[in-house]
């Protein structure tokens, strides 16, 4: 194993493991000392190989469109900083314009400060 995946809870790394096996990709878990947990939360690296790269972003690629549930990150939003001495601010979650001395997206509900 020679590509490092990430650092994944124990649960979610053997599903992991599983959904790429079907499509013939092989991946395995390990616990490193220094970078994963044990207890009641236990974490493991999940190690591909290089020539698997291609396949293995992909799924990752499709596992992220699933979570997201179809929307679209805008990066740009996400970036925005809520200033209280501007005159309006664009909330993170929804885009919406509003005044920062209102402390609560009035669209969306996401609360500032």
């Amino acid at each position: 194993m020679e590509l490092n995946l990430g650092i994944f809870q124990f649960q979610d790394a053997k599903r992991i493991q599983a959904e790429l096996k079907n499509q013939g990709i092989q991946v395995e878990l390990q616990f490193n000392d220094q970078t994963c947990q044990s207890g009641c939360q236990v974490t493991v690296e999940l190690w591909g190989f290089e020539i698997d790269k291609e396949a293995i972003v992909q799924f990752f690629q499709k596992e992220n469109q699933r979570d997201l549930g179809g929307h679209q990150i805008n990066n740009e939003q996400l970036s925005e900083v809520f200033d209280p001495q501007a005159d309006s601010v664009v909330c993170q979650a929804c885009g919406f314009k509003f005044n920062p001395s209102e402390k609560k997206c009035p669209d969306c509900g996401l609360v500032y400060g």
